[in-house]
């Protein structure tokens, strides 16, 4: 299995077994995380791999998983920080799953005070992960989503391939399932969209600045998979001209530069264990 049939069939896991990770597989982990290629431009990030047979990690609340192990994502404070910490614990999300291990983000962060930063950078994110006491995976068909056609608007026909990135871009996970985007896709472009609140807050902001985030690694992991080329840009005059109660987030733009073989993924290929 790799990242982009990850996509299709990884689920959120809350149960784990006590099985401990060798210390190679912890390296390989963070090895991974650092050659994940940026996509926001250069933001200074981190990663530790924190041990908790212990259960002294992080305190525990109600409704958070309790695992053996978290990986604890630092970044400097900046621009497209918290979008950028989403980015990768989607990525690292979907790779572990590759790797046989469960994982589950972590919205609420307790952590003890020597793991809240590592050198100048803050912790901005985690996952909870290991060895899942019940299965890995689940069917495409499983996920509990809006269908593409609550959360597009087409102002032209897509290229298959373009559908198969929005198929990518629909299963991205998000808090209490909101699923806050909406896409207008016009020929090579989606445009992407989040819902107005009535009453907003900063914790609203921070975990859904983390939820685009993982929306655009599932559409990057997607897209290299496909053949295409992606750049995530903001265009300035595109601002609320398709969804006036909606705020306008980045615009993906893509262009094929070769045959690609849409046919690549069926839920027959991602029924997972």
């Amino acid at each position: 299995m790799d990242l982009y049939e990850a996509i299709f069939c990884r689920k959120s896991v809350r149960n784990y077994r006590k099985s401990p990770v060798s210390q190679e597989t912890q390296d390989e982990i963070l090895h991974y995380f650092y050659e994940i290629p940026e996509v926001f431009g250069e933001i200074n990030t981190a990663a530790a791999v924190c041990d908790n047979a212990d259960g002294s990690v992080r305190m525990h609340l109600p409704g958070e998983v309790n695992a053996p192990y978290y990986l604890v994502f630092y970044s400097e404070k900046c621009v497209n920080d918290l979008m950028n910490i989403g980015y990768l614990i989607q990525q690292m999300s979907l790779f572990l799953c590759t790797r046989g291990f469960g994982a589950c983000n972590v919205t609420n962060l307790q952590l003890r005070k020597d793991l809240q930063k590592k050198g100048t950078l803050q912790a901005m994110g985690m996952l909870a992960f290991g060895v899942p006491a019940g299965l890995l995976t689940h069917k495409e068909n499983e996920f509990n989503r809006l269908p593409l056609e609550k959360l597009c608007s087409y102002q032209e026909k897509p290229k298959e391939w373009t559908e198969q990135i929005l198929r990518a871009a629909r299963l991205a996970p998000s808090s209490g399932g909101s699923q806050p985007w909406r896409f207008v896709v016009t020929g090579e472009q989606i445009h992407v969209y989040t819902k107005k609140h009535k009453l907003d807050s900063m914790g609203r902001h921070r975990q859904e600045s983390i939820d685009f985030g993982r929306l655009f690694a599932n559409i990057a992991i997607a897209a290299e998979a496909l053949w295409i080329d992606v750049d995530l840009i903001r265009l300035g005059d595109i601002g609320e001209q398709f969804y006036p109660s909606s705020r306008y987030v980045l615009s993906v733009v893509l262009k094929n530069n070769k045959d690609v073989n849409v046919e690549m993924s069926t839920d027959e290929n991602f029924a997972g264990n």
